[in-house]
This record gives C-alpha cells, sequence and structure tokens, in this order.
C-alpha cells in the first residue's frame, strides 16, 4: 500500500509540476510535503505558524526546505522533471488536447514540428495562429482533422476572446459518446495566461509551461526557444565547416563540461552527483548572489503561502520610505543640472563644456537618520551632523546610496567585491563638483544609480528607464568589464 500511494504521489507531482513556472515548483513540493505531515500529525499548528512568521533566517529558507522535502518526501520531488513532447504525447489522447502555457519570447513550434517528424505527421499537421477572424477558420480545421485523424495546432489562443466559448463547447464534444474522432487525431493548443482561456479546457488537458523566470541587467531577458534554435544552427553549420570558432560559440551557448566516461551509465552518475543549487561563482557572479537569490525567492515563497500584498506605510507622522526615496531622487536630478547652472554663471563658463568630477568624502549618512534628525530644526538651521562634512566652495554633497554587487574600499578608496553576507553596504557621500573639459580616466567605473533594486522601469524620451537617475563615475582598479558582469550599479532605495 505504501508503494501504492508513493507512485500516486509522485504521478501527481510530475503531472502537476509540468503546469508550474520553474520558481514555484519547490513551493508545491513544499506545500505538499507539508500537507501530508499535518494529516498525519507529523507537523503541529505551532510549527506551522511558527515557520509562516518568518522565523527563520531568510537567506536559508529555500535551503532549508529543499533539504526537508528531500528528508520527508525524497529527492525525485525537488527535482524538475524530464519533459518532452514524446512523454507528454503518452498522455494524449483523441479527446485529451495538450496546452502549451506561454511565457513571453516562448514558441513551442519549432519542436513540436520535429517532434511530428519523427512521428511521420509532418504532411498531416495542420496549424494557425489566432487572432481576429480566425475562429471559424480554425473550428473547421478541428472538424475535419477530427474525421481523417490528423493534427491540428490552434497557436495563440489568447488572442482570440471570443471565440474561447466556442472553443470550450467544441472541445466538449470530444468525450460525447456519440461523437466519432478518429483515435489518431490530436489537438495541440497554445496560450499566454489569461482569464479568459476556458477552465474546463485547462482541466480536461495535458499542460507544459514553457520557460521560466528570466534575468538580465535592469530588464528581464532570457535565452527562450528562438535563441536555442539559433544556437544549434550555428553549431551544425560550423560542424559543417570543419573548423569551429570556439569564441562565437562560446558566447552563444557558454561553457559546458563533459567527463571522462566509459559508458553511459558513468555518464548519468555523474550528472545525478551534480549538487542541486548552482554556485553563482560558475557564471562569474559573487556568492552574495545566492543570498540576494535567496531573499527573494523566500519573499515569493511566504508571499504566494500566506496571499498578501506588499506591506504599506503605517501613515504615522513619519515619513514612509517610499518617501524618503523620492526625496532623494529628486534631489538629485533637480540640483544636479542646477548646479552646473549655477556654476557656469558663476564663472561665466560655457554650461556645454562642464561636466561632473565625483570626489568620494569618507563619511557614511543613513538618509532615515537624517529625515529624523531634520524633524527638530528649523528651515535655514544646520543639522548637527552636518558639521562633519565638508563645505566645497563649488558642487553638491549626495548621501543615502546604496552599492549593489559591490563595496566601498575606504583604505584604497576604490570600489571593491562585495563581503560575504554584506548585501547592499551604503556608498560614503559623495561631492558631485562641476570642472571645465573634465575627460574621465578610463579606470572610473560608470556606475548607473537607480531609485530601488528592482531597476526595470518603462523607457523614457531620453532612452533611460524611468528607475534611472544618473551616471555616478567611481574609481576601481578592476576593469569596467568585471563590474558589468557582476551587474554592480548604485541604489535610492533597497527592494525591501
Amino acid at each position: 500500500m505504501n508503494i501504492l500511494l508513493q507512485q500516486t504521489l509522485l504521478t501527481a507531482y510530475t503531472n502537476i509540476s509540468r503546469g508550474l513556472f520553474e520558481q514555484h515548483k519547490l513551493i508545491y513540493s513544499f506545500m505538499l510535503c507539508v500537507d501530508i505531515m499535518r494529516q498525519q500529525l507529523l507537523l503541529s499548528e505551532a510549527e506551522w505558524n511558527f515557520f509562516l512568521r518568518g522565523s527563520a533566517g531568510m537567506e536559508k529558507v529555500v535551503f532549508a526546505l529543499t533539504d526537508f522535502v528531500i528528508e520527508n518526501l525524497g529527492k525525485q520531488f525537488i527535482e524538475t522533471p524530464p519533459i518532452d513532447l514524446a512523454t507528454l504525447y503518452q498522455d494524449m489522447s483523441s479527446s485529451t488536447p495538450l496546452v502549451f502555457i506561454l511565457s513571453t519570447g516562448s514558441d513551442p513550434m519549432g519542436a513540436f514540428q520535429r517532434f511530428a517528424r519523427e512521428k511521420g505527421y509532418a504532411e498531416r499537421v495542420q496549424s494557425i495562429s489566432l487572432g481576429q477572424g480566425q475562429g471559424p477558420i480554425a473550428e473547421k480545421m478541428i472538424k475535419d482533422a477530427m474525421k481523417n485523424g490528423n493534427w491540428v495546432f490552434l497557436q495563440n489562443c489568447h488572442l482570440a476572446v471570443s471565440w474561447m466559448l466556442a472553443m470550450e463547447e467544441l472541445i466538449k464534444t470530444f468525450t460525447d459518446p456519440n461523437q466519432t474522432i478518429k483515435d489518431t487525431f490530436r489537438l495541440f493548443l497554445s496560450s499566454m495566461p489569461s482569464p479568459t482561456f476556458p477552465v474546463t479546457v485547462l482541466q480536461n488537458s495535458v499542460k507544459e509551461r514553457k520557460k521560466f523566470g528570466p534575468l538580465g541587467w535592469n530588464i528581464c531577458y532570457e535565452f527562450n526557444d528562438s535563441d536555442r534554435e539559433c544556437a544549434l544552427l550555428n553549431l551544425n553549420l560550423y560542424c559543417q565547416e570543419g573548423k569551429i570558432p570556439w569564441d562565437a560559440l562560446i558566447y552563444i551557448t557558454g561553457i559546458y563540461f563533459s567527463p571522462l566516461a566509459d559508458s553511459l551509465q558513468e555518464f548519468k552518475d555523474y550528472i545525478e552527483g551534480l549538487p542541486l543549487i548552482d554556485d553563482p561563482e560558475i557564471f562569474g557572479m559573487h556568492e552574495n548572489a545566492n543570498l540576494a537569490f535567496q531573499y527573494k525567492e523566500t519573499n515569493t515563497l511566504i508571499t504566494t503561502i500566506l496571499e498578501v500584498q506588499p506591506r504599506s506605510s503605517s501613515g504615522g507622522e513619519g515619513k514612509s520610505n517610499d518617501e524618503i526615496v523620492q526625496e532623494l531622487v529628486h534631489s538629485i536630478r533637480s540640483r544636479v543640472p542646477g548646479t552646473l547652472q549655477n556654476h557656469a554663471r558663476k564663472y561665466n563658463l560655457p554650461i556645454d563644456e562642464l561636466n561632473f568630477k565625483y570626489n568620494m568624502v569618507p563619511v557614511y549618512r543613513d538618509q532615515a537618520e537624517v529625515i529624523e534628525a531634520a524633524k527638530d530644526i528649523h528651515f535655514g538651521e544646520e543639522l548637527p551632523m552636518d558639521l562633519e562634512l565638508p563645505s566645497p566652495d563649488d558642487g553638491v554633497l549626495v548621501h543615502g546610496m546604496f552599492m549593489d554587487a559591490s563595496r566601498w574600499d575606504d583604505d584604497e578608496m576604490v570600489i571593491e567585491d562585495a563581503l560575504p553576507g554584506q548585501m547592499n553596504p551604503m556608498l560614503p557621500v559623495v561631492h558631485f563638483e562641476p570642472q571645465q573639459n573634465y575627460e574621465p580616466i578610463q579606470t572610473l567605473y560608470h556606475s548607473p544609480l537607480y531609485k530601488t533594486g528592482a531597476r526595470a522601469g518603462t523607457l523614457s524620451t531620453t532612452g533611460h528607464s524611468t528607475n534611472f537617475v544618473v551616471t555616478v563615475l567611481l574609481p576601481s582598479k578592476r576593469p569596467s568589464d568585471y563590474w558589468i558582469a557582476k551587474g554592480s550599479a548604485l541604489l535610492c532605495q533597497l527592494s525591501e
């Protein structure tokens, strides 16, 4: 009985995880494990509530959950089940369609066409990209295929909102005992997540998510199906020419290591022995990248379980984090151009010949502390903490900026790698000093300053993201490419 229950559970996990984004699979496995343990009285309500209150270390939760699921359910419940069209096809039938749930940039058509050729159906496939006026054409296509046993692929169902109800009614007839359908008939659908997609079709179909959370500098980019097809075509072309340009191939696909093995089983054993979670050093990133990832994953996990919205400000007399960061952004954006204009008037200089030189002042100021201290002074008075700052004749002093994927070295007066466990250290006060015909030295790193850790925003008329504030030039002993690869930037406000 235990073996039967275990196999039933594993089958359910495998089938359901196909329709989940990669980032949600651990959440599903954990919730599955917790529900089973609570039913078996192996996990008390007090222990469960203790976890939900976030008592565990934020950066350790995802690692702990992985070990927790492995110990109580098994390693196979935290591994991504192997998914290909051949496997999914076995779960299909003439009355059970396959739905590809898409994300931006994904396109299963290439893999589908290859699979159709492998099954000998390349000439018996009909496909249509849905949109306005395409519904009746698709309906006739399905009805004809039901009679002759062909395959039909309806792409982008989310674009045919008005036809979804008719499609739902047509698919319902697949299970009608009076309906005649040839056994070889198969229906394939693709759609972005959409509230208009029929729920009954989802419930009675095989589902597969195409792609998961992508990454990028300040906008989410991904290595999608089209990129993969391009890489394979280039690899095939290089192999035919006999001379492989490794630099180009590495740029397209990355570097993969193949171990020495005498048999296929030895190779599989090597793959199985690899760690479940890759070290960030593999991708040229600092070890703190794991902490940032784990913080994000933990927040996603807890938020998904509790289904709560982000915290809002308390509404008291103190200023919220959003108000503080908006004041800082407004101060920088308004004073930086104004400082150059005032300098040009003061010294009778052409403003287009002026630029900023960035001088670091080894003093650290916390923006929240400045706001709090400002409550007790009157207009025109000086903050006591300002006495420790220099009083430059020209320019402005800017403080309250955080560093992301780097830190400031007070001894060497340059940016350096972040210390382990130190996520977003403060940047010292920066003196924006106007200078005429200033040409920055090549060793300076042009660090973008963003409003928040999200970095992403909409594209403004200046060509920059609306989250972008200004570029700050920071001294460095390393080349700029080093910091660009790590995604080093400055922030006005942390994500949390």
